[in-house]
Parts: C-alpha cells; sequence; structure tokens
C-alpha cells in the first residue's frame, strides 16, 4: 500500500437531522499512514462524521469514499476494512473480557478455531492478559477503554476510527493510549481519532482537522498548521543602538507583520521558514544594524487552535 494512497475521501459531506444541520461542506482527504486527529468542542460534529465513515450513519449529501470504494455501495465491504470504537463501551459489561472479544469475532464471521488465537493475540498486545476472565464491570475506566480499542482490532482492520479515545481518563491512562496509538501505526494502521482537547492530539498526530458548528475549518499537517494562521512565530532581536533604522528595514521585508519595541529589543510577528530568517538577519548585518542576540518563540497548537476559531462565525 502505498504511502500517499488515499484511505478516506469526502466531498461536500452533508448530514441534517430534521432542522438540524449537523455537518456540511466537509472536504476530508486522510492518507495511508496517516493518524489524523479531528478537534473540535463538544456539539462541533466529531462523532456525526466519524459515525459516518463508520458507515453507522448515512449522509443526507455528498459523497464518502473510502478505500477507493462508496460507502453507499459498497457498505458491507467497507465495513470489513475499518475498526470503529465509540465514544463509550457498548452495553456488554456482563461478560468477561475474553467472551466480550469472542463475541466480536464471532460476528465478523471469524472460524472458532482461529479465534482462540486471534483472541490472546489482541489480549497481549493491549496488556490484557490478566484482565481475561474479569467482568467488564469491574474494571477501570483506562482498561475499558484498552478492550474497547482490543474489540476494534479483532478483525484486523486497516483503518481505525477512534472517537475521543483519552476522553476522562487519568495522565498516566492517556499516555497509555496514546503510545498504543502509536504503536499501531508503526503496524501499518490508519486511524483517524477524535478529541476535545488539542494536546491529546498534537504528540500523537500527524494531521489535524479542526471542526466549529459542523464545518471543517483547518484540515493539514502539524506543519500546515502555522502558516495556515500566519503569527505563527515571533522574533525577537537586540539591537545594539539605531534600532528605528533597524526597524525600518524590518518593515520592508513581506514576511514581516506587527512590530514592536520594548527598550532595545525588536519584537515582530513573522510568517516564514528558517532561510527566510537567514535572509533577514543578513539585510541587517550588511545595513551594518548591530545585533546582540536573536530568539524565535512559536505559537503552540492549542494557540493556533483559538486563533482559527475564534476567526470563524458562532
Amino acid at each position: 500500500m502505498s504511502e500517499t494512497e488515499v484511505i478516506v475521501h469526502t466531498a461536500n459531506l452533508k448530514k441534517q437531522f430534521k432542522s438540524h444541520i449537523a455537518i456540511e461542506d466537509i472536504n476530508l482527504q486522510v492518507e495511508s499512514g496517516d493518524i489524523y486527529g479531528l478537534i473540535g468542542s463538544n456539539g462541533s460534529g466529531k462523532s456525526v462524521l466519524l459515525k459516518i465513515l463508520a458507515t453507522i450513519l448515512k449522509p443526507s449529501a455528498g459523497a464518502v469514499r473510502i478505500f477507493e470504494q462508496d460507502i453507499s455501495k459498497k457498505t458491507q465491504k467497507i465495513r470489513e476494512l475499518i475498526g470503529y470504537m465509540p465514544d463509550r463501551l457498548n452495553s456488554f459489561e456482563e461478560l468477561k473480557v475474553w467472551e466480550y472479544l469472542d463475541f466480536f469475532a464471532s460476528a465478523y464471521k471469524i472460524q472458532r478455531k482461529e479465534r482462540l488465537k486471534v483472541i490472546n493475540d489482541i489480549l497481549e498486545l493491549m496488556d490484557l492478559v490478566s484482565d481475561r476472565d474479569r467482568p467488564i464491570h469491574t474494571l477501570s475506566l483506562g482498561t475499558k477503554k484498552r478492550i474497547s480499542i482490543a474489540k476494534t482490532l479483532i478483525h484486523d482492520p486497516s483503518l481505525l476510527i477512534l472517537d475521543d479515545p483519552m476522553c476522562n481518563l487519568d495522565p498516566k491512562v492517556r499516555i497509555e493510549i496514546k503510545e498504543i496509538i502509536k504503536e499501531l501505526a508503526n503496524m501499518g494502521k490508519t486511524i483517524i481519532m477524535s478529541s476535545n482537547t488539542i494536546a491529546d492530539l498534537s504528540s500523537v498526530c500527524n494531521k489535524i482537522g479542526v471542526m466549529k458548528n459542523g464545518k471543517l475549518i483547518f484540515s493539514g499537517s502539524i506543519d500546515n498548521i502555522f502558516s495556515q494562521i500566519g503569527e505563527a512565530l515571533t522574533i525577537e532581536i537586540g539591537i545594539v543602538d539605531n534600532i528605528e533604522f533597524a526597524k525600518e528595514i524590518l518593515q520592508s521585508q513581506e514576511k514581516i507583520g506587527e512590530i514592536d519595541i520594548k527598550g532595545d529589543i525588536i519584537k515582530a510577528q513573522f510568517n516564514g521558514n528558517r532561510e527566510d530568517i537567514y535572509k533577514i538577519l543578513t539585510i541587517l548585518i550588511n545595513e551594518k544594524v548591530k545585533i546582540y542576540s536573536f530568539r524565535e518563540e512559536s505559537l503552540n497548537l492549542e494557540d493556533i487552535y483559538l486563533k482559527l476559531t475564534a476567526n470563524q462565525p458562532s
């Protein structure tokens, strides 16, 4: 499977419940090997979008192709290729862990003689061997999350759709789930996951989609998200003297935005790359501007998320 193969593609996707438009104009592309994170507040449309991709909901308009198949025509075939984890465990908590996994293995028509090995392999992968014979209702929320992921893997799907897998977990368990997701990606899985918290996604995902009011207002790589909003970087330059002259030079540079002077420090918003920084510093030096310090400071993803959503109507 090519690294650039498009696994999920949506075009003008819309879902409407009576008079309520849950999502609209969703144009999404996820490639093979991506860990794609959907971020948005409650009610932004994340779960509705994931349920459509998982073939649980039918779209009201638009098109969805998964593994180059139209989900409206090849629903059953696509279901065999995807694993969907809802935001809460299904109502089977009276079952033992192995019984729960055996139930879904049977539902996916895995032959009985193969099920034991499949279940044991997944229990080991998800660090659930010691919980094999325990009723699910006796286990912690973090363990239940691992069981839910285990169920999602039972038929060895190529695409995983995880709805808020780290919701309500303590920091230690969040880290464990993140490591599991990374390991699954290393095994060749393509993953789409959602969260209300940018910190849950920034250390795991290579691409981010930002949703607000049912619309996908940004979709792209972590690197590209900085250039999307501009002002992604602040540079600070310490000037020995003639600071106004240095300011005039900076104002003439297209990559420089708002400039602020505090004492002998020029602080400027910058929208470019390291080559652009080198060129700007070279110009200053060639103009005999004496520089005694230089520092750059990036906005973090949480700052950028707030900027992106602030620019959208409520």
